[in-house]
């Protein structure tokens, strides 16, 4: 009886690209993509901004709204909204605001990958 040593490759083979295969990536979650809205309603202590997330990276957006601060690239170590819905245009009103100051906001979006923030804005209360 002659053995054939075909087989012991072609079963390699085939051993070796099932366990490539089953290494092959998940799906990867980047992180989201948004822009922020032009300030309105500007009075001396309120005003009303708001973003669009365009993108959500591929992953649940978890937290989104708008961050502010009297300095540049606010981020939500600064003063920040809640609440925004996770995957379509909002706006919210900005209280308690300093007559006559000059504020930067930026739109945010959290997903599993990470924050990311929207361009930023800036405006300056009434007096």
């Amino acid at each position: 009886m002659k053995k054939s040593f075909f087989s012991l490759p072609v079963i390699a083979l085939i051993f070796i690209s099932g366990i490539f295969a089953s290494c092959e990536k998940d799906d990867v979650v980047n992180m989201p993509v948004l822009t922020t809205a032009a300030v309105t309603n500007v009075t001396s202590t309120t005003a009303t901004v708001g973003g669009e997330i365009t993108d959500n990276g591929g992953g649940d957006v978890t937290a989104s709204g708008v961050c502010y601060a009297t300095v540049a690239a606010p981020t939500t170590a600064n003063s920040y909204t809640t609440g925004a819905p996770a995957s379509e245009a909002y706006i919210t009103d900005l209280t308690l605001l300093t007559p006559n100051t000059t504020y930067y906001v930026r739109a945010y979006a959290t997903n599993s990958a990470g924050t990311s923030y929207g361009n930023e804005v800036s405006f300056t209360t009434l007096p």
